[in-house]
């Protein structure tokens, strides 16, 4: 027969046991849930955490992108108007004076001014305009020069006038007037300046800049 000592023995391991299942335990298990949860918050928390630094990333990227797409734009645009701008300087200043060169001293010579009477008078003469003709030449040359310069018919049509038909003046080029009309066809370097100014730029952006 168990003593009174071992009674009282499992009495305490009893309240022992029941102490612990009622209460440690349940506050272990309700230890455990709570860990669980916090782990599970602080994988969400990390996982979102990840999310947002790619988001920040993303966005820093696109910012990074933009700004050097409107920075390779701008350098383009500039660049553009660089090339726009030395373009017009060459046909406008190289060329142009190129052209006044060239004009200035063909427009003197005695054969461009004779070759342009012909086709002038020939002209006149198809159209079927009967009227007497008087040409107006550069003072650089002379009526001799010319008349012997010139087509027969032409030079005939001319002299008909007289000392009129041709006769010398200050100017660069050629006048031809038409008496009966009292019309004037003046060919001179500034007219053709530029009419070629006009047609040998855009050839010359065609052909020698390609655009």
């Amino acid at each position: 027969m168990a003593s009174e000592k071992e009674k009282a023995s499992d009495k305490v391991k009893t309240i022992c046991r029941l102490i612990t299942e009622e209460t440690l335990t349940p506050a272990k298990k309700e230890a455990q849930e709570i860990i669980n949860i916090a782990k599970a918050e602080a994988a969400s928390i990390i996982e979102e955490a990840k999310k947002e630094a790619i988001r920040i990333q993303q966005r820093s990227e696109n910012e990074i992108n933009h700004k050097l797409s409107v920075m390779n734009a701008s350098i383009d645009m500039a660049v553009k108007q660089a090339i726009l701008f030395l373009k017009q300087e060459v046909t406008e200043h190289f060329f142009s004076k190129e052209i006044h060169h060239l004009l200035a001293k063909e427009i003197q010579s005695k054969d461009w001014v004779a070759k342009m009477l012909d086709a002038i008078v020939t002209s006149i003469e198809k159209e079927g305009t009967r009227s007497e003709l008087h040409a107006v030449i550069p003072k650089t040359l002379t009526r001799e020069q010319i008349v012997h310069s010139l087509t027969k018919t032409v030079a005939e049509k001319l002299n008909s006038a007289g000392e009129k038909g041709i006769s010398v003046g200050d100017l660069k080029g050629i006048e031809v007037k038409i008496v009966k009309e009292n019309f004037v066809l003046s060919v001179t370097e500034e007219s053709l300046h530029q009419i070629l100014a006009k047609y040998v730029h855009r050839d010359l952006r065609d052909k020698i800049f390609n655009q």
